[in-house]
């Protein structure tokens, strides 16, 4: 450990005294690879929706002085007190004029003006009317994707298996007129048989109405921190562009559980006294439970497969309930808001007497109220909310702190706390893993800064305790995780980065281990960003063991754009699961990539696009190949696969108007 403490302290000191340029705004393709390798991120379903969502976003980007507050809160890295800010700036001195001009809002910092112009635009005011004026089209995209596996799994071909083919077929569509909005999804995953994940929404909105926003069929919500409901706050080194989901929104992703089924609304009353907001919501929907022999509930399953006759089994076995809303108030620099919320399941949950299940949720009648506040003092943002749970008395606390005392620095303190009996099913635990079971109490402090031109430092320290034991170990414990990640940009034509990562707690078996990973990247983009170079050097150390891997990649557009190839070589060589290598690989559009491997093997991919001249079309393909270079059977039960090799292609079609 010492050996890679020095080597980063060396790389921090080189770096500062080197010179360079500002750094540059995130291209697409940089923001989507940034977040994909956040090791720390989301779990993949909801990344991949959040994704998508921004990506929509993207093709059509905001007039940040025109746009509401609450379509401004999509945007990443900006927080309900930023977006204060960014009205008080208008109101006071008139209208952006460029993106140069956001430096001059507090709170506002290097790394939120490489994300914005991703997101936002500036519409200078001779033009604002005729936007205005401009009248509204239908307008919609569909696509269809399939994957289909070259090699064959045990599971396939032995009885009892999977009840359907390796296939996965998914199809998605969205239709917008006139602030009247709807959606629709169908997917089929590798193994099941039919098409058992399905819906749908419909969206209602006006924005200078009392009735801003009717939801009805598939939606999801999110409210102060989200200890209630919502994806919560999470942290990792792509924590300068994570905010908490805000509000009313429909469901567009394939995510077959964190989602709700039913109707809600958003009402704005405008006082002398301030805003308030009323967020009203009814749910009711079928879940995919496990269950004992005497009918009730041991776990709720989270995956959405049904392939095996256990698994079928489970399928749709447990009704939910869910009744409540969100009331806030804003005015200024202050808003304060408070949630309540009851849920209820036709069967019991009885999680059983296991150390770790003594975490999950008991009864069938789960009630949860919550206060949240936000408040602005210039360059001091402060946040948070207390919740309360009424089945067995448990709280909880999280809190945020955000100090931008220049555009070039951003520190940030999260404290946390559990208290044991607390859980809420409809809110993800805001950890530092973003996966881990809730009843995690601690604190991380968060720094962003750019200290000099052309490169930019981002680091958290975060220590954190289990009251509960979790799987597999049968004692509560610490986990310590430490982050720092330095980025160095030159010129514009090149970019390096080092990323070092440290982990300490216990693991299966009651172990106190700690874990080093280190990210060593170059990236190259010469010709005008025709071409992208990059060559990535990870390593992952526990113990008196070291797993090592390599990874090149390129890509290409043509001059038009309507042409892009991306192939990507990796080669790992790791002992076991304990060392294993994270990789990001090209993906489809609307999904990630981000598997980890151990072993010794090679990994292979590539992509082609083509997107039509009137942007209507795109077509993509791709290929990805792992070649197993220490053992000829891959996998284990219904997954094994006999053959070092394990080849898979992807297609997708995608029309817009």
């Amino acid at each position: 450990m010492p050996r890679l403490v020095l080597l980063l302290i060396f790389s921090l000191c080189l770096l500062h005294h080197a010179g360079g340029q500002r750094l540059l705004p995130y291209t697409w393709e940089d923001f989507f690879t940034f977040m994909a390798e956040d090791e720390e991120a989301e779990e993949e379903g909801n990344r991949d929706e959040w994704l998508e969502e921004l990506r929509l976003l993207h093709e059509h980007p905001l007039d940040i002085n025109h746009a509401s507050p609450e379509a401004l809160l999509q945007v990443p890295t900006l927080t309900e007190e930023t977006v204060e800010q960014i009205h008080a700036y208008i109101y006071l001195h008139g209208a952006i004029q460029s993106m140069g001009e956001l430096r001059l809002i507090p709170g506002i910092t290097e790394n939120m003006l490489r994300v914005l112009p991703l997101f936002v635009r500036i519409v200078p005011e001779t033009a604002a009317p005729q936007r205005q004026q401009k009248k509204e089209r239908l307008q919609g995209s569909m696509d269809y994707r399939t994957d289909f596996p070259l090699y064959y799994r045990k599971g396939y071909c032995v009885s009892p298996g999977y009840a359907g083919d390796p296939l996965y077929h998914r199809y998605r569509g969205e239709l917008k007129y006139d602030g009247i909005r709807m959606g629709f999804r169908m997917e089929k995953d590798p193994g099941e048989k039919y098409y058992d994940s399905y819906g749908g929404f419909l969206m209602w909105e006006r924005k200078d109405r009392v009735l801003r926003r009717l939801v009805a069929g598939d939606f999801r919500s999110g409210f102060g921190q989200g200890l209630v409901m919502g994806s919560g706050s999470q942290w990792g080194l792509g924590s300068h562009v994570v905010s908490p989901s805000q509000g009313i929104r429909p469901m567009r992703g394939m995510d077959e559980y964190r989602f709700l089924r039913g109707v809600a609304a958003e009402l704005l009353f405008r006082t002398g006294l301030g805003d308030f907001t009323l967020s009203p919501l009814l749910s009711w929907r079928k879940l995919d439970a496990t269950l004992d022999n005497e009918g009730n509930v041991r776990t709720l399953r989270k995956d959405g497969l049904h392939r095996t006759q256990t698994e079928r089994a489970s399928e749709r076995s447990v009704s939910h309930l869910a009744a409540g809303g969100h009331l806030s108030w804003k005015r200024r620099w202050l808003s304060l808001g408070a949630t309540g919320l009851w849920q209820q399941t036709d069967r019991p949950l009885m999680p059983g007497d296991a150390l770790y299940r003594q975490i999950y949720p008991e009864g069938s009648r789960f009630g949860h109220i919550a206060m949240d506040y936000a408040l602005t003092f210039y360059r001091l943002q402060i946040s948070g909310e207390a919740a309360y749970s009424t089945d067995r008395g448990g709280w909880a606390t999280l809190h945020r702190i955000r100090w931008t005392p220049t555009s070039r620095l951003s520190l940030t303190a999260l404290p946390r706390f559990y208290s044991y009996r607390y859980h809420s099913m409809l809110a993800s635990a805001p950890t530092a893993s973003g996966s881990v079971p809730q009843n995690e109490s601690g604190i991380l402090l968060y720094i962003s800064t750019s200290p000099a031109e052309g490169w930019a430092i981002t680091a958290y320290a975060d220590a954190s305790h289990h009251p509960w034991p979790r799987y597999g170990i049968s004692q509560s414990g610490n986990l310590y995780r430490l982050q720092a990640e330095n980025e160095f940009a030159p010129d514009r034509a090149n970019r390096f980065l080092l990323r070092y990562q440290w982990r300490y707690g216990l693991e299966r078996g009651d172990a106190m281990r700690s874990h080093h990973q280190i990210r060593l990247q170059w990236e190259c983009t010469p010709n005008g960003g025709k071409h992208n170079f990059r060559t990535s050097l990870l390593t992952h150390h526990t113990g008196r063991k070291t797993g090592w891997g390599i990874s090149e990649k390129w890509s290409a557009t043509t001059a038009d754009k309507q042409w892009n190839a991306t192939l990507a070589l990796t080669y790992f060589s790791t002992h076991d699961y304990l060392h294993r290598i994270w990789l990001y690989e090209p993906s489809l559009m609307g999904s990630t990539s981000n598997g980890s491997f151990y072993g010794e093997g090679v990994r292979g991919v590539g992509k082609i696009r083509w997107k039509s001249h009137n942007g209507q079309w795109t077509l993509e393909a791709k290929a990805g190949s792992t070649c197993r270079l220490d053992t000829r059977i891959q996998g284990s039960g219904l997954q094994t696969i006999m053959g070092r090799w394990k080849t898979d292609i992807g297609t997708l079609v995608r029309f817009t108007f």
